[in-house]
């Protein structure tokens, strides 16, 4: 079962999935994170943190809008956890 803590690219996690992953990333939160990113926050844990850290800083220009970030990014993370590495 994959956790919050496991690392993206131990736990099967390549750079062609880096790609769908932070490409579906970018568009849920209306942000631009990088494949480098990932590959610096490495686990599901990490990136809900810098995405919420992003969100909240008001001089972020690219940050989401949603009122409640931390269950959207909770959902969209199970969601594409589920969807990418599901098989792993």
């Amino acid at each position: 079962m994959l956790g919050v803590n496991d690392n993206f690219y131990t736990v099967g996690g390549d750079s062609i999935k880096s790609l769908g992953l932070i490409n579906d990333i970018n568009v849920a939160f209306n942000i631009k994170l990088q494949v480098k990113d990932l590959y610096v926050l490495k686990t599901i844990r990490n990136l809900a943190k810098y995405i919420n850290d992003k969100a909240n800083d008001p001089l972020d220009l690219v940050s989401s809008k949603s009122k409640n970030v931390n269950e959207d990014i909770n959902d969209e993370i199970e969601r594409l956890k589920n969807e990418i590495l599901g098989g792993f």
